[in-house]
């Protein structure tokens, strides 16, 4: 199974996404390599803070119904599974 990136910028009210599938020949190209996790950090709970991440079609979007699309996609079971795998967590 190939493994997908997922990478989100938020840039002002614009929300850019981009995904990276492994093709033959960067698969090829570049072996994986095995890299420990970093370490956990504990944050004591006074100071800790839960980021949100809000999303939505806005009124002006030039294709209202791909945008529709698209927030329904991120809120399917596989992207909220590869959104977990990178830490986040379901709304």
């Amino acid at each position: 199974m190939k493994r997908m990136r997922l990478t989100a910028l938020g840039i002002g009210a614009c929300l850019a996404v981009a995904m990276a599938v492994p093709t033959p020949a960067t698969a090829a190209a570049a072996p994986a390599a095995a890299t420990p996790p970093p370490p956990a950090a504990t944050i004591p709970a006074d100071i800790d803070v839960v980021a949100e991440y809000p999303i939505a079609v806005t009124g002006d979007a030039p294709n209202p119904a791909a945008a529709a699309a698209f927030v329904q996609f991120v809120f399917g079971e596989p992207a909220q599974q590869t959104l977990a795998g990178f830490g986040f967590s379901s709304p």
